[in-house]
């Protein structure tokens, strides 16, 4: 069965990775961001700005489950084969949920991270492993242990039966 939607270990590991924190504050990147790491309002498309007031939880909870449901599960369905388990597409919704799905290379063009690719490659899963855990662990210029420690986590629920 086709998985679309994302599951508990999903938002749990978003959840513990993001923390909530309700008022507007700067990432290590340096963007304002509310509740379970949002960064924009997925129902206005006004993006967070650090004057705005706090949030409860149960808002915070709200903004991920539109965030999650409006955008990155979509869109996990969108770049990764048919065949993934619910961990596997939890993994892929946390990543994209965090990174995104493009980035500048050093001529300002975007790209597709190519976890993608690997993923539908079926690529072996320590050498996938090795990657992922690679992938987006910087923030701000700098490596960030949190950021690595998500990478791995992510790697091992998507390995995870």
């Amino acid at each position: 069965m086709k998985i679309t939607k994302i599951g508990k270990n999903g938002i749990n590991l978003i959840k513990q990775s993001e923390s909530f924190i309700s008022k507007p504050y700067l990432c290590p990147a340096k963007v304002p961001t509310i509740g379970y790491g949002t960064t924009f309002y997925f129902d206005t498309k006004r993006a967070v700005k650090i004057t705005d007031k706090p949030i409860t939880e149960a808002e915070a909870d709200r903004l991920l489950q539109g965030h999650v449901n409006a955008i990155f599960a979509p869109l996990a369905d969108k770049l990764c084969r048919d065949d993934l388990n619910q961990n596997q597409f939890d993994a892929v919704v946390d990543f994209l949920y965090n990174c995104g799905a493009t980035y500048r290379d050093k001529k300002g063009k975007v790209q597709y991270y190519n976890i993608f690719e690997n993923i539908n490659a079926y690529m072996p899963e320590k050498e996938l492993k090795a990657y992922w855990q690679k992938l987006c662990i910087t923030g701000g210029g700098k490596k960030l242990n949190g950021l690595i420690t998500r990478r791995l986590k992510e790697s091992e629920l998507f390995f995870k039966l």
